[in-house]
């Protein structure tokens, strides 16, 4: 099977997913399972006598408010800003359904990530090939849901009579390796390369790697990261700041016109300041593909723009 990339951008480069430092905020009061009177401890303890669970906790808009918070209003996955297009997803890593899934990690702190609508529900769409560069002719089936493939053994739940605690209901995965990638985890920076079309792909540090390479196929096409609407956004992102960078490239031509009279070299000194500013803000980490406009920016400005 070959994975060849056509037209990456700035070969040679890894453009990266940004890893996100949950550490960064205090877990939400109402998911700590330390304090026996927490809604989500009474809320676990409540259902191991349930054949069908109840799970709220994780709703509670403390909890919406910490993720969007720390992922400054984007999807954990793609980095599309949903705050002002749709109403936030909180995705649980590991799902939470009553019989195949993680029920006892429904509240988890560190199992909830927010999500755009198309990341974690199943919904149609046409998809980039990113070992082709094609798109599907036919709309197919993508989207988080309930998948959550992994390597090795499932982890099972606690016994009721366990005693619960944050670290205590976390050891119980400690041995599992999941197929996805968990953006507060796994430091997978380099794992990823886009096209100049905005297809996203495994890097080459991926595909030297079977376990990496796996997982980002796996993450790639479970989620739909290259989804066609998706993909069409990146790269007009894409676009837009080639054509800044483009214009800088320019004005550094004429600023070292010697014949240019020192007011024109003033006018381009200040209009330079303001492009600059603005390239700077694509960089930002509240800024959608953020860190695929660092790696441009850092490739094709280098320390100029620090």
């Amino acid at each position: 099977m070959s994975y060849q990339h056509c037209g990456i951008l700035h070969k040679g480069s890894d453009i990266k997913v940004r890893f996100v430092d949950r550490s960064k905020i205090k877990r939400p009061s109402y998911l700590n399972f330390d304090d026996i009177n927490s809604a989500a401890y009474k809320e676990l303890k409540e259902n191991f006598d349930l054949k069908v669970k109840k799970f709220k906790c994780y709703k509670d808009d403390s909890v919406k408010d910490a993720l969007s918070k720390i992922f400054h209003g984007k999807c954990a996955y793609c980095e599309s800003i949903y705050a002002v297009t749709q109403p936030v997803d909180i995705e649980h890593f590991r799902p939470k359904g009553d019989n195949t899934g993680y029920w006892w990690l429904a509240a988890v702190w560190e199992n909830l990530l927010p999500s755009c609508i198309d990341c974690n529900r199943a919904r149609y769409h046409k998809l980039y090939d990113y070992q082709t560069g094609g798109k599907s002719k036919k709309k197919k089936l993508s989207g988080k849901q309930e998948h959550f493939p992994i390597q090795g053994v499932k982890a099972t739940a606690p016994i009721k009579r366990a005693k619960i605690s944050n670290r205590n209901l976390l050891t119980t995965i400690r041995s599992e390796v999941p197929s996805l990638i968990n953006p507060t985890i796994d430091n997978a920076e380099d794992w990823f390369v886009y096209s100049n079309d905005g297809v996203i792909s495994p890097s080459a540090v991926a595909t030297k790697d079977v376990v990496k390479l796996t997982r980002v196929d796996a993450t790639i096409k479970i989620i739909g990261l290259n989804r066609a609407d998706l993909v069409s956004t990146r790269k007009e992102v894409l676009l837009q700041l080639e054509c800044l960078i483009f214009t800088i490239e320019k004005i550094g031509i004429l600023l070292r016109d010697e014949e240019l009279i020192d007011r024109h070299k003033q006018a381009l000194h200040e209009l330079l300041v303001y492009i600059f500013k603005h390239v700077k803000s694509f960089q930002d980490s509240k800024s959608p593909y953020s860190i695929m406009c660092k790696t441009l920016i850092d490739k094709r400005l280098g320390n100029i723009i620090k």
